[in-house]
């Protein structure tokens, strides 16, 4: 191998050192140089060109950060601020009315999608997976969609829930249903939908047009915290760059959380 050893402690003041009197050399051979690296709270990420297809598309919908510096929204305490609903909120009825439940799964009517510009979550209910649905009433809680399907005949969309949260409420109870859609989700250490108080995630986006079947990167748009600006230029391909600050996490334990982005999607309009 090159030779270099790492050893990593929480702080310098628990470094390894030779016992007194001795040294480093006296240790290792051949001579070592030891150095200490400099850490910063600051790193990126940056995906790799996304091609779109052959399409056009003229609409991206992406949710839940600050369109005009990309950061992603969250309260004082680091709770993610959740983004306004897609459809509620609806008073639960009872089969055959709208909405209903059926097992784990909630029925309804998605006529308001229909000619809008999230008529997108019809055409792929994929991407109403892993979003919330949200009760309010007589139980308030928060469920994660596992699966979603739309019936283009009934005009219903069908919303089942991971197996492993709480149980939906049932027919008659006086409870009201929201559909809120996501985008990414984040952690703060294993704390989904927090950052760390002092911690920050950005997103921004790029496009470019296409060389054939690569990206022309030197006609690629300027970075932008708000992706629904490409829609109004020539873009074949896209990529995203996710910029984490740890703040004051930069100098605590190994057990300090850390920002982390355990999945993102960006729906377009075609």
């Amino acid at each position: 191998g090159p030779g270099v050893i790492q050893l990593h402690v929480p702080e310098e003041s628990a470094l390894i050192r030779p016992q007194s009197g001795s040294s480093m050399n006296s240790r290792t051979i051949p001579n070592p140089h030891i150095g200490l690296p400099s850490f910063s709270p600051l790193s990126r990420a940056r995906s790799v060109w996304i091609p779109l297809g052959e399409i056009e598309a003229t609409d991206f919908l992406f949710r839940g950060t600050d369109p005009a510096s990309g950061y992603v929204v969250a309260d004082e305490d680091g709770t993610i601020v959740p983004v306004p609903a897609l459809m509620g909120p609806l008073p639960l009825r009872g089969f055959p009315e709208l909405p209903y439940v059926s097992g784990d799964t909630l029925v309804l009517d998605a006529s308001e999608l229909q000619g809008t510009r999230n008529d997108l979550y019809l055409r792929n209910p994929y991407l109403l997976r892993s979003s919330r649905l949200r009760s309010t009433g007589a139980i308030e809680a928060e469920y994660i969609v596992a699966h979603a399907s739309y019936d283009t005949e009934q005009g219903t969309l069908h919303l089942t829930i991971d197996s492993e949260g709480a149980s939906l409420p049932q027919d008659g109870e006086a409870v009201s249903f929201e559909l809120v859609p996501r985008s990414f989700e984040v952690l703060s250490g294993d704390e989904p939908d927090r950052l760390p108080v002092h911690g920050s995630i950005r997103l921004l986006f790029q496009g470019a047009p296409a060389d054939g079947l690569e990206p022309a990167t030197s006609q690629a748009t300027a970075w932008t915290a708000d992706p629904s600006t490409l829609g109004n230029q020539s873009v074949d391909f896209i990529r995203f760059e996710v910029l984490f600050d740890v703040g004051a996490a930069l100098h605590g334990s190994p057990e300090t959380p850390k920002p982390a982005l355990d999945s993102l999607r960006i729906p377009f309009r075609f």
